[in-house]
């Protein structure tokens, strides 16, 4: 503390710096394996500096840049290892809604998509709805299959979906 009175940089502050510069360099090289394994140890040093809470809101932060920017698998892996790490956080049911959002970008850009598997994007919008029931997020899961269905043609899908949600 007296050295950041006198502003100075603590040991952890740099070593925090220092492993978010190496995690930029190889985000900007594409180095994904050197990558993931810098953010790993960034993100255990601010935990450790920080606490749970910062370290929940840096993954967060990180994977809303990977899909405002498109880049939906970077932001799913990041949103899977918010939800991993932090189960029981108040935004791992969000990290599982954007994780089905993710999915079915992916889908939509083409991955899947040549071998109409829908099957993934429908799986992760299940397991929402099945991991967060009377909750906002269960409703957003519904929305969301029956906008797939409804993309796919699956109308009896729909009928089904819906008929089931209005019993539970």
């Amino acid at each position: 503390r007296a050295e950041k009175i006198m502003g100075r940089t603590s040991n952890i502050d740099r070593a925090i710096e220092a492993q978010h510069l190496i995690y930029s360099c190889y985000e900007k090289q594409a180095e994904h394996r050197k990558k993931g394994e810098a953010f790993e140890k960034y993100i255990h040093l601010t935990k450790k500096r920080d606490g749970k809470d910062k370290t929940v809101e840096i993954i967060k932060e990180v994977a809303e840049g990977y899909f405002q920017q498109g880049e939906y698998g970077e932001a799913r892996d990041f949103f899977t290892m918010l939800l991993t790490n932090y189960p029981k956080h108040k935004l791992a049911a969000y990290a599982k809604y954007m994780i089905a959002q993710c999915a079915e970008d992916l889908y939509a850009k083409g991955a899947g998509r040549d071998s109409g598997d829908e099957e993934p994007v429908i799986r992760e919008y299940r397991k929402l709805i099945e991991n967060y029931p009377d909750t906002e997020w269960e409703e957003r899961g519904y929305r969301g299959l029956n906008a797939l269905y409804m993309k796919f043609g699956n109308t009896k899908k729909v009928v089904e979906l819906n008929r089931r949600y209005i019993r539970s």
